[in-house]
């Protein structure tokens, strides 16, 4: 995992099993003293990029569904990769969904969350 910012994060890529997510230290300690330690079961990351902030939350969080979706239909093969070698096949990968589109977003969260509430949703688009 690498976290970096710009002007370095649009030189470097994501293959493989390394992940580039477009964060710094200070943002990820941040969230985590935002979040307090509460668990986090269910959460939706908006913006995919790199994907490497859909991998940093589902190993920081372990949530029982995160969902990652992005407007950008392009996918990432190794963030489509790791979300496929999951045991629990918990971790949604969703391209071509536009977080303004609330009845895109309701379908995906029906489909995957039921009736559950969320408990995290980042908003990095």
């Amino acid at each position: 995992m690498e976290l970096c910012i710009p002007p370095e994060l649009y030189e470097r890529e994501t293959a493989g099993n390394h992940f580039v997510a477009g964060k710094s230290r200070s943002m990820v300690e941040r969230q985590l003293a935002d979040i307090g330690g509460r668990p986090i079961k269910r959460m939706i990351d908006l913006g995919i990029y790199k994907g490497g902030s859909a991998v940093l939350y589902h190993k920081l969080f372990a949530p029982e569904k995160p969902i990652a979706i992005d407007s950008v239909r392009k996918p990432v093969p190794s963030l489509d990769d790791y979300a496929a070698r999951q045991r629990d096949r918990s971790l949604v990968v969703a391209y071509g969904v536009n977080q303004s589109d609330t009845a895109a977003l309701g379908r995906l969260c029906t489909e995957e969350l039921g009736s559950e509430p969320l408990d995290l949703v980042i908003d990095d688009a």
